[in-house]
């Protein structure tokens, strides 16, 4: 019981936060489709820590949100490749300078029996990543609009990080 006031008392703290800061510190992302599922699932939402982004290193494995490049939107999607490196994709895998990359954040059921319409390349590559770029997935390969489509995001067009103590939080 006292663990979960502290849960709660925690949430109550990072809410008044996100109010007094009016979304400058941390700012919360509903999310809006299953790209990202099953670590987010649609109508989840996402704290994001929008000070990190001056003062961190973004690193594989990070869940972003992002302007997408030329567009006005913005999504939530996990680096999978950092600047410098060659990148390949093959059946939803991600390969790294030619090294399969493990990634315990996916679930079987996105990597296989998804359903096709709006499917995405689940072949792609080899590319170099450009300097003070990164390349984004959504954990659900098969149906996710990321820079398989619409190519690398500049750190430049980063918005904040996913905040790991309250990642989703159930509607």
């Amino acid at each position: 019981m006292s663990k979960l006031i502290g849960w709660l008392l925690i949430f109550a703290v990072c809410a008044v936060i996100c109010t007094a800061a009016g979304g400058w510190l941390v700012s919360g992302y509903t999310m809006t489709s299953a790209a990202m599922s099953d670590a987010v699932k649609e109508g989840n939402i996402v704290f994001i820590n929008r000070l990190a982004i001056r003062a961190w290193d973004p690193g594989r494995g990070d869940v972003i949100l992002f302007q997408v490049p030329g567009e006005e939107a913005q999504l939530l999607r996990r680096i999978v490749a950092l600047p410098g490196e060659t990148l390949e994709v093959k059946n939803g895998e991600v390969f790294i300078n030619g090294a399969k990359v493990g990634e315990p954040w996916l679930v079987s059921e996105t990597k296989e029996g998804a359903p096709q319409e709006n499917a995405v390349p689940t072949f792609f590559g080899p590319v170099v990543i450009p300097p003070e770029t990164y390349f984004v997935l959504g954990d659900n390969r098969f149906s996710s609009p990321d820079s398989r489509t619409f190519g690398v995001v500049k750190r430049e067009l980063m918005i904040g990080k996913a905040l790991s103590l309250f990642r989703v939080v159930a509607l």
